[in-house]
């Protein structure tokens, strides 16, 4: 077991510390899940075969979103009591989405068994996507990031070898293939 200490920011009550617990503790692999309050921190056990901690980080991403937007909406509120109605108009629009909530499972199942026909082994972890994917994925076209054959992305050392592109292209074309 694998345990870490996170910095959890945004937090503003006992609800939002037992939100991040809850939503921590349900995922898959996780054995433990301690928030304290006042120190703004996470204490998470986890199983690092089974998740990763950029997956518990997107969870905890995910729960504070969803609590800074209500802690705006009750701030809107409160200022148009106290000053008057209208005196906050607040609209929230939904500019990126996580595309897992969109990929239908036998998608990744099919990913998975591109890649071992074509000998490769994935490492499957979440990572940020693409705003253009994760539209297009919530609008009913599933659009996963998979393997491109890039190392050490968004740095100035960021690269792919023409033995890493071919892999990539074998997996592709082992995904078009028609699957049962």
């Amino acid at each position: 077991m694998t345990s870490q200490t996170l910095d959890i920011r945004g937090m503003h009550c006992a609800a939002c510390a037992q939100r991040v617990e809850k939503t921590v503790a349900k995922l898959e692999g996780v054995t433990s899940a301690s928030v304290n309050l006042a120190t703004e921190k996470l204490t998470v056990g986890y199983e690092s075969q089974t998740i990763r901690l950029p997956a518990i980080r997107e969870a905890i991403a995910q729960a504070g979103f969803e609590a800074r937007k209500r802690f705006v909406q009750e701030l809107a509120t409160r200022m148009n009591e106290k000053y008057g109605e209208n005196t906050v108009r607040l609209e929230v629009k939904e500019r990126y989405f996580n595309m897992k909530d969109r990929i239908p499972p036998e998608v990744v199942e099919y990913a998975k068994a591109a890649f071992a026909e074509a000998g490769v082994t994935p490492d499957i972890v979440a990572i940020r996507g693409g705003t253009d994917g994760a539209m297009l994925s919530y609008q009913g076209l599933p659009c996963p990031n998979i393997f491109t054959g890039g190392h050490n992305f968004h740095g100035p050392y960021e690269f792919i070898s023409v033995e890493s592109m071919e892999k990539a292209v074998n997996i592709v074309i082992k995904l078009c293939a028609e699957r049962k």
